[in-house]
């Protein structure tokens, strides 16, 4: 699946039932006649099958074309983009989430030596490497007693070079591969790339791998099931005949039989608990990431993770799936290839996925989360004494904390994933 990072726009912040979807005339795209073969071919397709093709298709995918980020053409803009103090707070909370590992490790763990370890984080989805920059400039001032190295996980060569750009200055970006590239950070970090799904990494205990994933999990695909009298059933991509408020050529149908993926919530209690007609959306790609997050983690002795992204603290998603394109909502099904697609999170499913795997968990809102990692005091050391300076400062605090429609403090969640020690000690 492919990977990248992203903020929608103030409109996103809508409750779903009152988002009216923005249409076009238009000619069919490449996808669509893709898709519309396919279906024609061997029937209706899963809604993941649906999303992975839209956005990861070799040629025509929406991530593989374009540059969802750029200043002009872009569809949507990132917390991290908004100021370099978003990424700088991140970075404090992975060094006081590190500080506190070492002290537990001090108290229970004789062998552990810190001074032999190497401190790694590892970003998913890193847009246009703004989160990282942030993250680079704190581990700089901060993590002095081990060497730091970076690893960005990022399929799109046209984010690659922006990344490159905004980290490294003036190095050369080093191509090992088709797959990896190198370099290093205007702050004398190694830097690698890695352009695989699952990641190719020396996981010695050496490394202490601290993981970051903004707005990454939201792309990726996810499938939708109805729980019926006679059992769970799938929701799957059909063509239909445009209307005039849906004039996308797909949507979506029940699935009249169980499918191999209707058995997928039939596994576990907390879907099966749920009353006849309930809608559920699972998605298979994210608890495969966070598997291999959970892996990289407790491959060292001090590690951990935040995943910061849109979606409920505590109940299943349902019904969430949304098209965007021009910092506005679109029909998910219109325009395949030239609209980005995106889902809310399921973060009380991926905190049990990672306890399972024996670590620890904490959901906040990012308001909480920012205030409590240091955002007031960053913006404090940026913001100069002109009045016009503070007044833009206090306008961002807002925008990132605040409770308000257009603002991210309250719909946006972070979970905090960590080793041994209690963040907070």
């Amino acid at each position: 699946m492919f990977t990248r990072a992203r903020h929608r726009a103030a409109c996103r912040l809508l409750p779903f039932a009152a988002r009216r979807f923005i249409a076009a005339v238009s000619g069919p795209t490449p996808l669509e006649t893709i898709i519309e073969d396919t279906i024609k071919t061997i029937g209706p397709i899963s809604l993941s099958k649906f999303m992975r093709t839209c956005l990861t298709h070799p040629e025509h995918g929406y991530y593989i074309h374009k540059d969802p980020l750029d200043k002009n053409s872009g569809d949507f803009i990132t917390a991290p983009e908004i100021s370099v103090a978003y990424g700088m707070t991140c970075g404090l909370a992975f060094v006081r989430m590190f500080l506190a590992q070492l002290q537990y490790q001090s108290r229970h763990n004789p062998d552990f030596k810190v001074k032999d370890k190497i401190f790694r984080v590892v970003e998913f989805g890193p847009g246009k490497g703004s989160m990282m920059r942030g993250l680079a400039m704190v581990f700089k001032q901060y993590i002095i007693d081990n060497p730091v190295e970076i690893v960005m996980v990022e399929k799109s060569d046209i984010l690659i070079r922006e990344q490159h750009k905004l980290l490294c200055k003036f190095q050369r970006l080093e191509q090992v591969d088709d797959y990896n590239f190198e370099s290093i950070t205007e702050w004398g970090q190694p830097i690698a790339w890695q352009k695989n799904d699952l990641v190719d990494m020396d996981l010695d205990s050496k490394y202490m791998n601290f993981v970051v994933a903004h707005e990454f999990f939201d792309a990726l695909p996810i499938d939708r099931y109805i729980k019926t009298q006679h059992g769970w059933r799938e929701y799957l991509v059909d063509v239909r005949e445009p209307e005039a408020d849906r004039p996308g050529k797909f949507g979506l149908v029940v699935a009249p039989h169980a499918t191999p993926g209707s058995f997928i919530p039939a596994t576990d209690d907390r879907y099966n608990k749920l009353a006849v007609g309930a809608n559920v959306e699972i998605s298979a790609d994210a608890h495969m990431y966070a598997s291999q997050f959970a892996r990289i983690i407790n491959s060292g002795d001090v590690g951990g993770a935040l995943i910061i992204d849109y979606g409920p603290k505590d109940t299943i998603p349902i019904n969430s799936l949304r098209g965007i394109k021009d910092h506005k909502f679109v029909d998910p099904f219109w325009e395949p290839g030239k609209i980005d697609l995106s889902v809310d999170v399921d973060f009380l499913g991926l905190s049990r996925l990672f306890e399972s795997q024996r670590l620890k968990t904490t959901i906040e809102t990012q308001s909480q989360f920012l205030n409590s990692s240091g955002l007031p005091l960053i913006l404090g050391g940026l913001a100069s004494s002109t009045k016009e300076q503070q007044q833009r400062f206090e306008t961002l605090y807002q925008r990132l904390t605040g409770s308000a429609p257009q603002d991210m403090g309250r719909a946006y969640k972070v979970l905090q994933v960590y080793r041994n020690a209690n963040k907070t000690t």
